[in-house]
């Protein structure tokens, strides 16, 4: 039906008549992804991010991936997640959210380069919008082949292309985000336990919403300015980047494409 008629015989709906009657989207659960009770049963109260060190030891029988979403500190921060595959479930072993003195990006690059050293960092998925100067300086160190970029896209021929151009991963920002929502709910990844990982981290993927946005005519993912969600967003690059070397058609399949036209 054309979005103009459907403005006209619908537009008087209530919300939730309208979405669920109209755009075929639950109300409750279309606003928030995520709720509290699926993210507890992720937790894993063996994983302990205060005793991360255990992983170091499995560095060298298997990869390691780091995710950076990188923030100003001021209503968005850095935040890094360390995570690998133990019986094919992506398991998040560490968390750290950048605040205080450590929002420098000088600090931060240091901090993030050791964390790469101590854990042999297999692959890095980073945020490309937030942090051009910090990529930078992680590529001339560690090289293209293993810091990958990762830049959102409201529209895109694929879910995950990478740009030879542009040497940077294109993703359509709502396809991928709905992707590692509907893992998170079929319990393909684990996080650490609950007491660790609620506040700020759990906090963070509870504070998006979805929106139906006239414009483009489509869901969109938002958070408030004052509710921060970049923890989710460095798991999801985290997760983006670890396909690289295990892929998951069944959860969302990258593909590369040198010098792609993606807009």
């Amino acid at each position: 039906m054309p979005w103009d008629e459907v403005l006209l015989n619908y537009l008087r709906y209530p919300r939730d008549q309208f979405y669920n009657e109209v755009l075929g989207v639950s109300y409750d659960s279309g606003l928030r992804p995520l709720t509290t009770l699926q993210l507890q049963a992720c937790c894993n109260e063996d994983v302990y991010m205060s005793d991360a060190e255990q992983y170091k030891g499995l560095s060298t029988a298997q990869p390691i991936f780091m995710g950076l979403d990188w923030g100003s500190g001021e209503n968005t921060y850095t935040v890094l997640t360390l995570a690998t595959y133990i019986d094919m479930v992506f398991r998040v072993f560490y968390v750290h959210r950048f605040t205080g003195a450590s929002t420098s990006p000088e600090i931060q690059v240091a901090e993030i380069c050791q964390l790469i050293d101590y854990y042999n960092v297999t692959l890095v998925g980073t945020d490309y919008g937030g942090g051009f100067d910090r990529n930078d300086t992680l590529i001339r160190k560690y090289g293209p082949q293993r810091i990958h970029k990762y830049q959102y896209a409201a529209r895109s021929r694929r879910k995950v292309l990478w740009n030879g151009e542009l040497n940077r991963w294109i993703c359509h920002r709502t396809e991928v985000m709905s992707d590692i929502f509907n893992a998170i709910k079929k319990k393909l990844c684990t996080f650490p336990r609950w007491e660790e990982f609620k506040d700020p981290y759990a906090q963070d993927f509870l504070n998006i919403f979805s929106e139906y946005n006239k414009v483009i005519r489509m869901i969109m993912y938002k958070n408030n300015r004052d509710c921060p969600d970049d923890s989710f967003h460095s798991l999801l690059y985290c997760w983006l980047v670890s396909m690289i070397v295990v892929p998951r058609p069944d959860i969302v399949t990258p593909r590369k494409e040198e010098d792609a036209d993606v807009y």
